[in-house]
């Protein structure tokens, strides 16, 4: 009987054992497969890019955009940056004072947002926090200029929307998938914690439902 009555609750965690193996496989896969899609992926040098010419065409598509800005209470703001790449290549432009970094420059007053450790590789996709940056405006329309691919991008305090707490900036893919996997392990030994549970108190009834040992048999 005890075999008999264990073998459906194993059936049942090796089928939740399955799908969560299936889940891992479909969520992890294209993860440790992006190394090899990344390496086939084009990349464009946009400080060497002539103009006019195809590469630069294509550099000039990035656009630098803000999803927010937040105010830090002591005279400094924190604006949310990211960018847009609906290219299909890498896109690199260096940092100043790296040479041919006017495609990829911050300023603002008294420099505070200069070179403020944005990037200088820009992924194929949308990023809407890929980075923040810190300074103190004179005013209200003092802004932040990032100067992007021979394109110049404005912002101030009062044009973009108040952030509803301090801007972060998203971790990368990867750390999204290993987060989201975390929260799936922790949900399948919730689920197995408590087929446990259940396992062990119905053979807990059983053994009470066990009719009492008779006499033992005399000679």
């Amino acid at each position: 009987m005890r075999a008999r009555s264990l073998a459906p609750t194993r059936s049942w965690r090796s089928a939740l054992a399955g799908a969560f193996a299936m889940v891992l496989l479909g969520v992890a896969g294209p993860a440790f497969a992006a190394p090899n899609a990344q390496a086939a992926t084009p990349t464009i040098n946009c400080d060497s890019a002539a103009h006019p010419s195809a590469s630069w065409t294509t550099c000039q598509q990035l656009v630098g955009t803000a999803s927010c800005v937040w105010n830090n209470r002591d005279g400094t703001w924190t604006l949310a940056v990211g960018y847009t790449n609906p290219t299909a290549s890498i896109l690199t432009a260096s940092i100043p004072p790296a040479p041919g970094g006017a495609n990829n420059s911050f300023t603002a007053t008294s420099g505070f947002a200069s070179s403020p450790g944005h990037p200088s590789t820009f992924q194929p996709g949308t990023y809407v926090t890929a980075f923040t940056v810190t300074w103190t405006p004179s005013s209200k329309k003092d802004p932040v200029t990032w100067d992007l691919m021979g394109n110049t991008y404005t912002w101030t305090e009062t044009s973009v929307a108040a952030c509803p707490k301090t801007p972060v900036p998203v971790a990368g893919s990867i750390a999204g998938i290993f987060g989201f996997l975390g929260l799936l392990m922790a949900g399948f030994g919730v689920a197995n914690h408590r087929a446990t549970s259940v396992f062990r108190a119905a053979r807990a009834r059983r053994r009470l439902s066990l009719p009492a040992p008779g006499p033992a048999p005399t000679s």
